[in-house]
C-alpha cells in the first residue's frame, strides 16, 4: 500500500521532526516539552491552518512554556528573527 502525502503534510512533518530534534539535541531546549501526542496529532491539528507555501517558522508564543497547541504560532522568517532578537536582548 502506497501512502501519498500532500505538500502541506510533508511541510508539517518536517517542522514536527525539527521541533523534536531541537528538544532532543539542543541543550537550550532541554527543559522544553513537546505536548503534542505524536506526529499525527501535530499534523492533524495544524493542517489547513498554516500558509505552508510561505515556509513559516514554528514559534512558542511564551518561551516559559513548551510546544503545544495553545502556545504555538507560525511566524514568517523575518517576524521570527525580530522576535528572537528581542528575546535574546532581554537575557
Amino acid at each position: 500500500m502506497i501512502i501519498v502525502h500532500t505538500e502541506e503534510e510533508k511541510f508539517l512533518r518536517s517542522k514536527y521532526r525539527s521541533m523534536v530534534s531541537r528538544i532532543k539535541n539542543n541543550s537550550y531546549y532541554s527543559t522544553v516539552e513537546n505536548e503534542y501526542e505524536n506526529e499525527r496529532d501535530f499534523i492533524e491539528y495544524w493542517i489547513g491552518k498554516v500558509d505552508y507555501e510561505s515556509n513559516p517558522e514554528l514559534d512558542r508564543i511564551d518561551k516559559n512554556y513548551g510546544y503545544s497547541k495553545l502556545n504555538n504560532q507560525w511566524l514568517s522568517k523575518a517576524e521570527h528573527k525580530i522576535k528572537s532578537s528581542k528575546e535574546r536582548a532581554k537575557l
